[in-house]
């Protein structure tokens, strides 16, 4: 089982659990050099991020 878990408000997060193990997860401060603190305001960047997470992400 896949899950996605986001966490839209201040310091946005996205993280992905396959079978009890993290796959990855992500801050949006680290993504595209945003600011500190930054929360993710549009859920487009959930999609990029588990795209660029490899083919296996995708659809999750």
């Amino acid at each position: 089982m896949r899950i996605c878990g986001i966490k839209l408000t201040h310091d946005g997060s996205i993280a992905l659990v396959e079978d009890g193990r993290l796959v990855f997860c992500v801050e949006q401060e680290k993504r595209d050099n945003n600011p500190r603190y930054q929360s993710i305001d549009n859920l487009d960047a959930v999609v990029v991020a588990l795209a660029e997470q490899g083919p296996g992400c995708v659809g999750c």
